[in-house]
């Protein structure tokens, strides 16, 4: 049976808030001074009779618009940045408070975790950020917490487990849709919750309503710099997550053979809480904590040795599959985790740890007829990409096919930097579609192909442009021989295509395992 609690905060607590954070009371009708608010709302259409709601302006919509509506379904009170508004609810007569605040996402997780408060303090949240990693880390530490027999939940690219209401479909959800959920895993005692933390989420102040205990840094690559604009920003929006407040962070668990890792550690040199360090290579002059020595990887398994200052001796592991980076995430799980267990419970966590049966998308692995492979991935940067193929590439001696294309209405710089890679690594490439949107496709690819034919160390013998994806891949997995790898990169996990504004159902995974049932029946 779940349980429920039941949640308020007073007009007195809202008020305080709001006005600690540089808001004014606009309007107000005497009677909701004595009522509470039961929940903060930033989407209108979870609103309910005694909600808080908080009007964000986005890309697409204006949250103010939508006051007459959710005034009809009986709030208590609204909160924006349109002081226009205070005419409509004077003359309306509106039974809501109304409320201008300078910074209204950060209001709301301030108000979201006020109302939790209780709750939150009852649970142990990892937050795992990062260009690659954030999803294999956070299915893998929820795997291994949940085979160590502790309650854990996780939230982001695929959703939240165990589930709860709607997911919105954004890796980090608005701040206090977490807070929410986080608060119905603690009454169902849960002990931990593992989640991602993307840039935008942090730069948007949506993981702000959590007591994050431990936070993650993988690395820093070239990324949605769409929105970021610059490398520096988008390594500062990472880095909100490394202070103590408003999270009360105990302790950071940081990559420092990443180069952006390395000056994150250095920023944190005399923050209050506990820095671990972890990395592959054990390089002069650079400190670990944990670090991966004795590394093997025979595709698919990986087998290494890990140590450390804080461990009692060396720990052998292995795990499969798994590539070089994969081994990076492994190192970065176990570093989280081993001082949450006694040093006699550490040979059990990494027997857990080899038993993570991957992530959906995630270097997937099909075996092909004719004894060729074939690897689904998400790889969708320029940096992944040149992970996976570079060290494919190192494995098998046959030919590299690789089908890819870049997402539309997204980061154009890095279409010809994808290009070249492809063009350093892979015999044959199929350009094809991956989320135009309201790009054109061809205008796309011929991005891509401008990296392709500018690339000065090319292994590549040829390239061709196949738009329609499913097509691309059928006719590359007919083509491979033996010992030879066909690369899917760029949709992983995802179900859909996205031509305009329109989401046409479609799978990566699903097309190979169809063509392997076709050409085995």
């Amino acid at each position: 049976m779940m349980k429920k609690e039941s949640y308020s905060l007073s007009y007195i607590e809202v008020q305080s808030i709001v006005k600690k954070a540089g808001g004014n009371l606009l309007y107000c009708p005497p009677h909701i001074q004595n009522l509470s608010y039961h929940s903060v709302v930033i989407d209108s259409r979870k609103v309910t009779e005694g909600s808080l709601y908080i009007a964000i302006r986005g890309s697409q919509y204006d949250g103010h618009t939508f006051f007459p509506d959710v005034c009809e379904k009986g709030v208590y009170g609204c909160i924006g940045t349109d002081r226009s508004w205070k005419e409509w609810f004077e003359s309306h007569q509106v039974g809501a408070c109304y409320w201008i605040v300078p910074e209204p996402r950060k209001i709301a997780s301030k108000l979201a975790r006020s109302l939790y408060a209780h709750a939150l303090q009852r649970l142990r949240i990892i937050a795992v950020t990062g260009t690659k990693g954030k999803t294999t880390i956070v299915h893998w530490l929820t795997h291994a917490l949940r085979e160590m027999g502790i309650p854990t939940a996780r939230v982001g690219t695929l959703g939240v487990d165990p589930p709860f209401t709607p997911w919105s479909g954004l890796t980090t959800p608005e701040s206090p849709d977490l807070a929410s959920y986080a608060a119905h895993l603690a009454e169902n005692d849960y002990l931990f919750l593992c989640l991602e933390a993307s840039s935008i989420g942090l730069d948007q102040f949506r993981l702000d309503s959590l007591p994050i205990h431990t936070a993650i840094f993988t690395n820093l690559g070239h990324d949605h710099l769409d929105y970021h604009v610059t490398m520096d920003r988008y390594f500062e929006a990472k880095r909100r997550l490394f202070s103590p407040e408003p999270w009360k962070l105990r302790r950071a668990i940081i990559n420092v053979d990443d180069p952006w890792g390395q000056k994150l550690y250095e920023s944190c040199a005399h923050e209050p809480f506990l820095v671990r360090t972890y990395g592959y290579h054990k390089e002069n002059g650079k400190r670990y904590d944990i670090y991966g020595s004795n590394i093997r990887i025979h595709f698919p398994t990986v087998e290494g040795v890990l140590r450390g200052r804080h461990l009692l001796r060396p720990l052998s592991w292995s795990y499969s599959p798994g590539l070089s980076f994969t081994a990076t995430n492994f190192i970065a799980v176990f570093t989280a985790l081993f001082e949450f267990f006694p040093a006699g419970k550490h040979k059990e966590l990494l027997q857990v740890l080899s038993t993570f049966p991957g992530v959906p998308g995630r270097l997937e692995t099909y075996y092909l007829p004719r004894g060729a492979l074939a690897i689904v991935d998400y790889a969708h940067t320029p940096e992944s990409l040149e992970y996976l193929l570079g060290e494919i590439r190192q494995q098998f001696k046959g030919n590299l096919y690789l089908v890819f294309g870049c997402g539309g209405d997204r980061d154009r710089e890095k279409r010809p930097i994808m290009g070249e890679v492809a063009a350093r690594y892979a015999d044959y490439v199929y350009i094809t579609d991956d989320n135009p949107r309201t790009e054109d496709p061809e205008s796309i690819a011929r991005e891509i192909i401008l990296g392709i034919e500018r690339a000065e160390k090319k292994h590549i013998q040829a390239w061709t442009r196949v738009p329609d994806r499913e097509s691309a891949i059928r006719e590359a997995l007919e083509r491979a021989q033996p010992n030879d790898v066909v690369i899917i990169a760029g949709k992983g996990h995802e179900t859909y295509q996205i031509y305009g504004h329109k989401k046409i159902p479609y799978s990566d995974r699903a097309v190979v395992k169809a063509w392997l049932e076709e050409t085995s029946s």
